[in-house]
């Protein structure tokens, strides 16, 4: 007997075993998405905190502090700024055509999270709360 190609439950056997290869593939890289986007979040968040805290250890004397709590601990110098007020200032760049930074997790818009700058065992510190109105630590 003389073949010229492949039978059909070769060929069905051969695509079988594409697709489930292609399935763990699209797993793992939708796992990889989501731990990337997590990370820029995190450098977003480093980012928008550094700003705030050069921009309170450059006009510290200008700042009207007042006292706070931040995770049941009371602080006497607090100041607390929008992420918006510090884009004005152009201390945070953006990328986006529309001039806001964006949340890459959750796709929400930034500008009116919060970050709270505090002076803990004598030095300038960060924390960033996600929305301003739920004022949940990011």
């Amino acid at each position: 007997m003389n073949k010229k190609g492949f039978t059909l439950v070769e060929l069905l056997a051969v695509i079988v075993i594409l697709a489930i290869i292609m399935g763990l593939a699209l797993f793992s890289m939708n796992g990889a998405f989501s731990t990337s986007k997590e990370k820029i979040l995190e450098e977003r968040i480093t980012e928008i905190t550094t700003a705030a805290i050069n921009y309170a250890q450059s006009n510290g004397l200008k700042i009207t502090w007042e006292s706070c709590m931040i995770d049941g601990e009371s602080y006497d110098r607090c100041k607390t700024f929008k992420v918006k007020e510090l884009q004005d200032l152009n201390l945070i760049e953006t990328e986006e055509e529309d001039g806001k930074i964006y949340n890459p997790v959750s796709n929400t818009e930034m500008t009116n999270d919060v970050v709270t700058v505090y002076r803990k065992n004598n030095r300038l510190q960060a924390v960033m709360s996600c929305m301003a109105s739920s004022g949940q630590t990011c």
